[in-house]
This record gives C-alpha cells, structure tokens and sequence, in this order.
C-alpha cells in the first residue's frame, strides 16, 4: 500500500514480534512457577504494554496516512481499523480487550491480576495479536 511507510510498519511489527515472543516463552512456563517469579510477571505486563502501545502507534500511522483520520484513543484506533477494513471484526474484539488491561497495568499496577493475565494469554490473547500481524501485513501489501 502506497500510503504507508513500510519501514516503519516492519519495525513496528518486529516490535510486536518479540514481545509475543516473549510471553509465548512465558506462557511455557508452569503457571505456579510463573506466579512465583515477579520478574517473569513484570516482563509479561511490560510485553503487553509494548504490544497495545505499538498497535496503536501501528493503527494511527495507517489511519492518518491512509484515510487522513485522527484517532483520539486506543479504542478509535481499533475502531478505524475495523471499519476500513485493514483489521477483520474478531481480531478487533480481541485486541480491544487489550486496552483496559494496559490501561490498569500502567495506572493502578496493584490491581492487576498475575495469575488471569497468565491464563488469557494462554487461552486466545496470543492468537489475537497473530491475527493482528497478519490482517495488517496483507493490508500493507496491497497494491493501491
């Protein structure tokens, strides 16, 4: 797609990579040991703030520079995508999840429960961030 700067897309996207890297190495690991190991659950909460903040840095790069939009939140962002179709409605769902828990990871950290992180990533909060990757590759390749 010619409205966008593919360089900053594939960084962005490599950003994405390797955090879901790391909490798919987490994950791996016995939920107890996890739970016991405040570093392994600092660098699961820093990946998922790493991850929402470079979807929307992602999301607000193709909106402006693709359909002049301004989003003034994570959930516009999102809601951008979906409607112009870069993102399909599931994977929107899923992501937009994402957003309260950063948003309680940075600002009330004390209520932010280890354990039900662990288990959503586990079950589809992994999944979702694939899906995220590949509906915005495929929308970045398009020919215009």
């Amino acid at each position: 797609m010619e409205c966008i700067d593919r360089d900053y897309v594939d960084r962005v996207i490599n950003d994405i990579r390797e955090a879901l890297s790391l909490i798919n190495k987490i994950i791996g690991i016995d939920i107890d040991k996890f739970i016991s190991d405040l570093g392994l659950r600092y660098e699961l909460r820093h990946s998922i703030i790493v991850i929402v903040e470079a979807i929307a840095s992602l999301g607000i790069h193709i909106l402006e520079k693709c359909y002049g939009l301004t989003p003034k939140s994570y959930g516009e962002v999102l809601e951008g995508l979906w409607r112009k179709n870069v993102i399909s409605f599931e994977t929107y769902d899923k992501i937009y999840g994402l957003i309260p828990l950063r948003h309680r990871i940075i600002h009330r950290y004390w209520e932010v429960d280890d354990k039900r992180i662990y288990l959503d990533a586990k079950a589809s909060g992994v999944g979702a961030i694939e899906r995220f990757i590949e509906e915005v590759e495929r929308f970045a390749s398009k020919d215009p």
